[in-house]
């Protein structure tokens, strides 16, 4: 899904305050969701800010250590053990 700009956003929370119209007819004039527009009002009016979170990226892979760490508990306790499921 294609991010919309600054601009685009601030025109869509401008129109919205100015002209007394419902966020119905807003959304339907800039192509969003009413959902979308109402967190753009609210940061618009507390933090005069549209701006996108740059979120620092999450590797969700098993790293090396990780895995070290449990062989490492599967050595110490004859217990554990792996079950293959893919059958």
């Amino acid at each position: 899904m294609k991010h919309k700009g600054i601009d685009y956003k601030t025109s869509a929370v401008q129109y919205y305050l100015n002209n007394n119209e419902s966020m119905d007819k807003v959304c339907k004039i800039f192509n969003c969701k009413k959902t979308t527009l109402k967190v753009w009002v609210h940061n618009y009016q507390n933090n005069k800010n549209l701006t996108r979170r740059n979120r620092k990226p999450i590797s969700y892979k098993v790293k090396k250590e990780q895995v070290k760490t449990a062989l490492s508990m599967i050595d110490k306790n004859e217990q554990l053990f792996f079950i293959n499921n893919t059958d």
